[in-house]
C-alpha cells in the first residue's frame, strides 16, 4: 500500500537524526489551551486539542468509504474509459487513508510532545496536498495547462520531489512555512484553473469553503497564543478553532475533487448526460 510506504519512508528519514534539530513547536507552552490532569489516564492532556483530531478519522474514513463504493453513480455513470474512474477512485480511497493516518500522526504529537513527532507532522502535511494536486491532476489533465505539466510527471517522481520539498528546513528556520506555502499555492492555482474550465456553482462553493477553511487554519492556528491573554474559553483556543477550519479544508477538497470529476465526463463525453 502507497500510503503506507509514504509513512514509512518518513520515518526512516526522521530516525537517521538529521532533522533533530528543525524548528518545531514541542510542549504544551506552545499551545493557549491549558492542560489538564486526566486522573483516570494518569496523564496530563490538553482536552479540546486532543479530542478535536477525531475528526480527521470521522473524515478520512468518510470519503475512504465513499470513494470504495463502486456503487457512486457518478463515479460509473457516463464513463468511456473505465481505468479513468477505477483510478479516480484509487486516489479517493488513497486520500482517506492519508487523512486516518493523520489523525494519528496529530494525537500523537498532541499528547506526547515529542520531537520525532512534530517533523511527522510538519512533513506528512505537504505531502498530503501533493496527493490532492496529484489527484486533481489526473482529472483535469485534457484541458488544464498545469494539470498537463505536473501529469506530464511520473506520479511516483512528483511525490519525491514533494518529499525533498522539507529539506529546505535544513538550511532554514522557515523551511517548513515556504514548503507547505509552495505546496498550498499549486493546490489552488490548479483548483482555481480546474474550476474556471469545468466548474459549476456547487464546485465554485466547495473551492471558495476550502479556500476559507484554509485561511482559517493558518491564521487561527498563528494566533493561538495572542489571543490567550483576550480569548476566555479554554475549550477555544485559536489552536482548536484552526483544526475545526482543517478538518473543513479536508472535507471540502475532496468534496471540490469529486464534483469536477464529476463535470470532467459531463462536458467531455455530452452524449452521456
Amino acid at each position: 500500500q502507497l500510503v503506507t510506504f509514504i509513512l514509512v519512508l518518513h520515518i526512516m528519514a526522521i530516525s537517521t537524526g538529521l532533522f533533530d534539530d528543525v524548528k518545531t513547536e514541542l510542549g504544551f507552552d506552545e499551545y493557549a489551551e491549558r492542560k489538564q490532569y486526566i486522573e483516570w489516564l494518569g496523564v496530563e492532556l490538553m482536552v479540546f486539542n486532543t479530542i478535536v483530531n477525531y475528526g480527521y478519522a470521522f473524515v478520512g474514513g468518510y470519503w475512504h468509504g465513499y470513494f470504495s463504493d463502486p456503487a457512486q453513480p457518478r463515479h460509473t455513470l457516463s464513463l468511456v474509459q473505465a481505468s479513468k474512474a477505477s483510478t479516480f477512485r484509487l486516489f479517493g480511497e488513497m486520500y482517506g487513508l492519508f487523512v486516518v493516518m493523520y489523525f494519528g500522526v496529530q494525537f500523537y504529537r498532541v499528547v506526547f510532545h515529542t520531537q520525532a513527532s512534530a517533523i511527522l507532522d510538519q512533513w506528512i502535511t505537504p505531502t498530503i496536498f501533493c496527493h490532492v494536486i496529484l489527484w486533481l491532476s489526473g482529472v483535469t489533465a485534457e484541458k488544464s495547462p498545469m494539470a498537463k505539466i505536473i501529469r506530464g510527471h511520473d506520479p511516483g517522481f512528483v511525490y519525491l520531489v514533494s518529499f525533498a520539498g522539507y529539506l529546505l528546513t535544513l538550511v532554514s528556520s522557515y523551511g517548513f512555512e515556504v514548503d507547505l506555502g509552495l505546496h498550498i499555492l499549486i493546490g489552488f492555482y490548479l483548483g482555481w484553473e480546474s474550476q474556471s474550465i469545468y466548474g459549476d456553482r456547487r464546485s465554485k462553493w466547495s473551492l471558495i469553503k476550502c479556500a476559507v477553511c484554509c485561511v482559517g487554519f493558518v491564521v487561527l492556528k498563528l494566533l493561538d497564543i495572542p489571543l490567550k491573554d483576550i480569548w476566555t474559553p479554554n475549550c477555544l483556543s485559536g489552536h482548536f478553532l484552526s483544526k475545526l477550519c482543517d478538518i473543513g479544508q479536508v472535507y471540502y477538497a475532496a468534496e471540490f475533487v469529486d464534483r469536477i470529476f464529476e463535470l470532467t465526463n459531463e462536458k467531455d463525453h455530452p452524449k452521456h448526460k
